[in-house]
């Protein structure tokens, strides 16, 4: 099912997942979805007959079998998490802002106060997105993120006085600073590669791709 791996996940058994793409097989089943907002909201999941698209939240976690959630997205990153045994799923959605409030180890504290799962336990991977190579800012937001993040050499790089982001790297390293190590990303930019929907390429406000991951 799916084009784009991760080596990590896909030696997990007991889940199916998918990093979304135009060339991605159809899913003939219900994928549950949260209504994004760009924001750092954390969904848990608990019940499987709630209306979870009218939640507001870019993340979510459950630890519910056979349920398939999911995160769109067309530029942002996608971020698939579990754990060695499979005993809980989680989806995240991380844009620029998403990033700069912290989305993604918010969602890891969620995880280990509510499911108690050792960090060194946890398995995620870092989906496509748009890359440094495409994803130029203004000074200001490059300038913002470089304040709070500039320890960071490889979400920062400039080219004849324009700047650019790398928002995987980032997500990358919120991982890895909450003690995961079985982690990795998959360096497609979705800006470069036309199998995805890019935003900023396409300018389409409804055309995204939706990656997931259900609990078998």
């Amino acid at each position: 099912m799916n084009k784009y791996e991760s080596n990590i996940l896909s030696n997990i058994k007991n889940i199916s997942y998918n990093f979304g793409s135009k060339s991605s097989k159809i899913i003939n089943e219900p994928i549950f979805t949260v209504k994004q907002t760009h924001g750092d909201n954390v969904f848990i999941l608990n019940n499987p007959a709630e209306p979870i698209d009218k939640i507001e939240a870019d993340s979510i976690i459950t630890n519910l079998k056979g349920i398939r959630i999911g995160v769109k997205t067309a530029d942002c990153v996608p971020i698939l998490i579990t754990d060695l045994d499979a005993t809980f799923i989680s989806a995240i959605h991380s844009g620029w802002r998403g990033s700069y409030y912290e989305i993604t180890p918010k969602t890891i504290d969620k995880i280990i106060e509510n499911f108690k799962i050792d960090p060194n336990d946890i398995v995620a991977c870092v989906g496509p997105s748009i890359l440094s190579c495409c994803y130029e800012v203004s000074f200001d937001l490059w300038n913002k993120f470089k304040i709070k993040f500039g320890q960071n050499k490889f979400v920062f790089s400039e080219k004849n006085n324009r700047f650019y982001l790398n928002l995987a790297r980032l997500n990358l390293s919120f991982l890895q600073s909450k003690g995961i190590s079985k982690v990795d990303i998959i360096n497609q930019c979705t800006f470069c590669n036309d199998d995805f929907f890019s935003y900023r390429r396409d300018k389409s406000l409804t055309a995204n791709q939706i990656s997931n991951i259900r609990l078998n």
